[in-house]
């Protein structure tokens, strides 16, 4: 008898915990509350093997990244693909009309999404983890929060020039994050701003 494949299955309430990278459970795919699968390739971390073809249920293909990333031992993903529902089958794209299209290409440049990638490289090195190590701004949050039981809970005013040049110093990185982070934000809601109402499909909302 031929076994159902495993399915691993992802919803909303899940996304912050696989972004801390908690494991969520896994189940067999129930045929009832379906949501979208995801076949997911790439190469754990912990293990350095290959992962292929990896089934994972999500509403989003976020969700489904954030889940495998966390699962899979630290997985490098190297390819996402949302399987076909042979129940719903999908309908074919909206093509926008052509004085649309102009006036979207009007308003917006290719090369300014770089420009969003470049911001956000200004906010990698204090905000990203490097493999199993976490950023290095959390660490010095975490030594703030020490200082900061010694100095506000427990009376040793000595340690007040230590808390406040620390609280400067990371002030300091994370508005050089937040300044990237907002400039690669303008650029992405400019394009958000021109979305042409003849997408919008009344069975999405």
């Amino acid at each position: 008898m031929n076994r159902l494949p495993l399915v691993h299955r992802i919803r909303l309430s899940d996304a912050e915990r696989a972004s801390d990278h908690i494991a969520v459970k896994s189940a067999i795919c129930q045929q009832s509350e379906t949501m979208p699968q995801f076949e997911i390739s790439g190469k754990s971390l912990k293990t350095g093997k290959s992962l292929k073809n990896k089934l994972v249920e999500a509403k989003t293909k976020s969700l489904a990244r954030a889940f495998a990333e966390s699962k899979f031992g630290g997985m490098v993903i190297t390819s996402i693909t949302e399987l076909p529902d042979k129940n719903f089958p999908k309908k074919p794209p909206k093509i926008i009309s052509e004085d649309t299209y102009c006036d979207i290409c009007d308003e917006l440049v290719s090369h300014d999404i770089l420009y969003a990638v470049d911001f956000l490289d200004e906010a990698r090195p204090i905000i990203s983890d490097d493999v199993y190590r976490p950023p290095e701004i959390r660490c010095k949050l975490l030594e703030l929060h020490g200082i900061a039981m010694d100095f506000l809970n427990n009376g040793h005013r000595n340690k007040a020039k230590e808390f406040f040049d620390l609280a400067e110093d990371i002030s300091e990185e994370l508005q050089i994050a937040q300044r990237g982070i907002e400039s690669a934000l303008e650029i992405i809601e400019k394009i958000n701003a021109q979305f042409p109402e003849e997408l919008i499909d009344e069975f999405d909302w």
